[in-house]
């Protein structure tokens, strides 16, 4: 029973943790970012316009994000860094993007 209330993790199972996590992030947006970047390369641009931005400036930045600062949260290079785009990325996409979405069917339950 002490086992299994002790909060006192050791620093091995801690970043094994963190590891896991940080692989999982990176592999998820990874699957969001390289049908954009196919989208951004063929010049098909599907994508909306976020801010009054050209959309093909916001699927670059999109890319860029979920791309990029994927591979390099996936390799652990600069995390911290590269953790600012995608959760910038991530808000404007709740919030901007899909906002109507959410409104209409009333699913908060996932943002809060």
């Amino acid at each position: 029973m002490n086992k299994i209330t002790n909060i006192d993790y050791s620093k091995n199972s801690v970043n094994i943790a963190l590891f896991i996590l940080r692989v999982s992030v990176a592999v998820m947006m990874l699957e969001h970012g390289i049908p954009k970047l196919q989208m951004l390369i063929y010049g098909d641009i599907q994508f909306p316009s976020v801010i009054g931005m050209n959309p093909s400036i916001s699927l670059a930045m999109a890319v860029f994000a979920e791309v990029l600062c994927s591979l390099l949260l996936l390799i652990g290079l600069f995390t911290r860094v590269a953790v600012i785009p995608l959760i910038i990325t991530m808000l404007a996409a709740v919030f901007i993007i899909h906002r109507e979405i959410l409104l209409q069917n009333k699913n908060w339950e996932f943002i809060t």
